[in-house]
């Protein structure tokens, strides 16, 4: 970043889960920065994603539960459902909103009212609409271990579909004065499955995905 931009340095505002698309803030001075880093501090941010799950889902689904670590993995980081009053949970908020169906797979809108460690991820699991290319919130977290030990299996692409999760932060705004907001367009990666695997053509998509868009009023 620091090379394209032609800067000495460069600060991260936003960030996304490793093999996560999308909308990343990056400023050239740290007063930029710090103003938004700010914002999602004090949760005046908004975020809209984009993903491929496993299942056809044929409504909204509003997930509201708590979220913690998941005391029956290896991973450290891997987050489960758990009970309000359990050590640690909390509140989170997703809507999924399918935006085509077709041959087993969902494409779906994601809203997050809360931004929690791996919410969507594992939000999309408990909910039974586990991500395409999901390695740790997937069939089996022992390919996550492995893929951290050794690296990525071709073989894997069978049960997997993808090579990372098919996960895009499509969109980012801020709740206060000036508003601003920031987009990025659709994975290549995603764009290939939803045309091999749900027969949905590039300009199908960015149909779908403006339609879509074009119903939000201050969602």
């Amino acid at each position: 970043a620091k090379e394209y931009l032609g800067v000495d340095s460069i600060h991260l505002a936003s960030r996304l889960d490793r093999e996560t698309s999308g909308v990343v803030l990056l400023a050239k001075h740290k007063k930029a920065a710090s103003h938004w880093q700010k914002a999602i501090e004090q949760k005046r941010v908004r975020r809209r994603y984009l993903a491929i799950l496993r299942g056809e889902m044929q409504e909204n689904i509003e997930v509201s539960n708590f979220l913690g670590k998941d005391p029956d993995s290896e991973v450290f980081v891997k987050q489960r459902v758990l009970l309000k009053n359990s050590k640690k949970a909390k509140k989170a908020e997703t809507i999924f909103e399918p935006i085509a169906v077709s041959n087993q797979y969902s494409f779906c809108r994601i809203r997050t009212l809360s931004g929690r460690k791996h919410q969507i991820r594992a939000h999309a699991q408990w909910a039974g609409y586990e991500l395409v290319g999901e390695k740790l919130y997937g069939p089996d977290e022992k390919i996550y271990l492995e893929f951290c030990e050794k690296g990525w299996q071709e073989e894997w692409i069978q049960t997997l579909g993808m090579r990372r999760q098919a996960l895009h932060g499509e969109w980012l705004g801020f709740d206060h004065a000036g508003g601003e907001s920031f987009s990025a367009p659709l994975a290549q990666d995603m764009m290939e499955f939803l045309e091999s695997n749900m027969g949905l053509e590039r300009k199908r998509v960015l149909g779908l995905i403006a339609h879509i868009e074009a119903g939000i009023v201050d969602q």
